[in-house]
């Protein structure tokens, strides 16, 4: 009864969902894979969404120092405050204060580009393509 759930069992890789797909070039020599686009798809939208994040910071008049800048928009917001606790709670403590200014921007770019790339992951739909 339960051979043919066995053998379709056997004919599955478990490794199949991680192997990349070669999209362009030979298997030898790959121009264009699945994994490079995924990638490039994820750097675009990292761009994209940390300038949208960006231009929503508005300033007011000097006189009001730190204070005169605000962000508008709930992802603008959500982002603000993981930039702010990543700064404060995680990387401030290590690194401390002139270590933090050379290489925050650095340690954020990364943040962010490896959050898209695992958010990416979670869409069923692109693993489909394998």
């Amino acid at each position: 009864m339960l051979t043919p759930l066995l053998l379709s069992a056997a004919e599955y890789d478990p490794k199949s969902h991680v192997l990349d797909v070669v999209l362009s070039g030979t298997p030898d020599a790959p121009v264009l894979t699945m994994h490079m686009v995924t990638l490039a798809v994820s750097a675009v939208l990292t761009v994209l969404v940390m300038v949208y994040v960006a231009s929503k910071v508005v300033t007011g008049p000097a006189s009001e120092g730190n204070a005169r800048y605000v962000t508008r928009g709930r992802l603008s917001q959500f982002v603000e405050s993981m930039i702010c606790w990543l700064r404060d709670e995680m990387i401030e403590p290590v690194l401390g204060e002139r270590g933090t200014k050379r290489w925050l921007p650095l340690l954020l770019t990364l943040f962010f580009f490896i959050l898209i790339n695992n958010l990416i992951g979670l869409i069923p739909l692109i693993d489909m393509q394998h």
